[in-house]
């Protein structure tokens, strides 16, 4: 059976929250094509966990068995489904009393990530939804929409989204759990309980071993190799994929801890439980993922990993040292090359790397009093962390200290004054000496290097050193 890539390309809201005004989100490159990762930056509280919240509220709603369903069904988003408090609280409050929201999500079918498609060869849909809420913010109006030049084809199956939210906890004994089987819920509620890694891999070790056909025993086998290569290639440390154990559960006292055991680069054997929030947090995350996509594509696919999905990830620079900032979009790309990321993040390293895939700057507009997009602006290719710090992208006035700011700002109040106090004279000038001080190089041997061609300057001004 063919498996029928789908994915969004834009993104329309009006009236939801923060978005008072009409605005979009796209999530395609320069040239039209779908980017295989859409970095959504911004400050806090400004709504980027709400552009990701309305993706997945845009999927197409399916009932669970379509042919229970007449000619005349008409799919609608997902959002469809929500509480009626919960659309209430969506409509923007710019204007009290009355009010209306609009989302529209566009997705494509049979599409390639980063390719440009042949005339005749995509199918598009739109999903919306128009809410109201009366003068006594009482919901009065709810209009889902669903458009398509081929229903048929978003009818045979389903838009796959998995959602991570920024708060994620790794579970314990919960692959049974039916609650954790579709993320979007948790998600919604920004809270994502991922499934226990350690359980899924005993499992798929397990089944690798014990299962009665062959295929389905190379399959499981297959899986846990590709598990383990894709977690000792994205995290630093793991060089080798022997280095990464599957111990069984323990027998006898003389037996060592089952579970999973990782060994780094530098020979230290490390229990799963015992590694950094950061390292089990990205872990669990490729394992989870890892594990959806199996479970979705297996009866399918050779290889299911290489099957298409969109993916949501809230704060992916959670918990990242900033070499893993600048390498997991890249890597994540490179094992799941048929997943569309949408992440949000913080972190102006993660926006050097996004440079080569699509991004957007979410923004307060003080002229136009309401929250902005900004999809792909200019200026910052091959900028330095400093200089896309204190661009109009992040809005810092400086990316050096708080100390060395306030030394700046009061020699400029010090240069301004028409008379200098005697007091004023020695502070400007103590000024002066610890201004000097601040390094401009860019790393320790450039700073090296600019401090004694200054020491240098600086002998030969005081007549130290003599030409002949």
């Amino acid at each position: 059976m063919k498996i029928t890539p789908f994915y969004i390309n834009l993104l329309e809201l009006k009236g939801i929250k923060t978005y008072s005004r009409e605005t979009s989100l796209s999530f395609c490159k320069e040239d039209g094509t779908i980017s295989k990762w859409t970095l959504i930056l911004g400050d806090n509280g400004v709504g980027k966990s709400t552009l990701l919240q309305c993706i997945a509220w845009m999927k197409p709603l399916l009932p669970y068995n379509m042919t229970e369903v007449g000619e005349t069904f008409v799919a609608s988003p997902l959002i469809n489904d929500e509480e009626n408090e919960v659309l209430e609280k969506l409509v923007s409050r710019k204007n009290e009393g009355e009010g209306t929201l609009e989302i529209r999500g566009h997705f494509v079918a049979n599409s390639i990530l980063g390719q440009k498609a042949k005339t005749g060869t995509t199918d598009n849909c739109e999903t919306g939804i128009k809410i109201g809420v009366n003068e006594h913010r009482k919901l009065d109006l709810v209009e889902p929409s669903f458009l398509a030049e081929n229903k048929n084809v978003f009818y045979d199956d389903e838009v796959l989204v998995f959602g991570y939210g920024a708060s994620r906890t790794i579970g314990k004994q919960n692959l049974s759990n039916p609650r954790l089987f579709d993320t979007i819920p948790q998600f919604i509620n920004e809270r994502t309980e991922l499934y226990d890694p350690e359980e899924i891999l005993h499992s798929i070790r397990y089944a690798s071993l014990a299962s009665k056909k062959k295929g389905d025993r190379l399959k499981y086998a297959k899986l846990l190799d590709d598990i383990k290569e894709i977690i000792v290639s994205t995290l630093p440390d793991f060089e080798e994929i022997d280095k990464f154990e599957i111990l069984p559960p323990r027998v006898l006292l003389s037996d060592p801890e089952g579970g999973i055991i990782v060994t780094t680069k530098y020979g230290k054997k490390i229990p799963f439980a015992d590694l950094s929030l950061g390292y089990r947090t990205i872990m669990s995350v490729i394992i989870d993922l890892s594990w959806r996509l199996f479970n979705k594509y297996q009866a399918q696919s050779s290889k299911p990993l290489n099957e298409p999905a969109i993916v949501l990830i809230d704060e992916i620079d959670l918990h990242l040292h900033p070499i893993w900032q600048g390498e997991i979009m890249p890597k994540f790309s490179h094992h799941f090359p048929n997943i569309q990321f949408i992440a949000t993040a913080h972190s102006p390293l993660m926006l050097q790397t996004a440079l080569e895939y699509n991004y957007a700057v979410v923004r307060f507009n003080d002229s136009e009093d309401a929250v902005e997009i900004l999809n792909q602006p200019d200026g910052v290719d091959g900028w330095r962390v400093d200089q896309i710090l204190t661009s109009e992208l992040f809005g810092l006035e400086s990316a050096r200290g708080i100390q060395y700011d306030k030394l700046i700002k009061d020699r400029k109040i010090l240069l301004q004054k028409k008379k200098l106090t005697d007091a004023d004279s020695r502070y400007l000038e103590d000024i002066e000496k610890k201004l000097k001080k601040v390094p401009v190089g860019e790393n320790p041997d450039e700073i090296k290097k600019r401090d004694y061609i200054s020491e240098l300057y600086n002998k030969i001004q005081n007549g130290e050193i003599k030409f002949e």
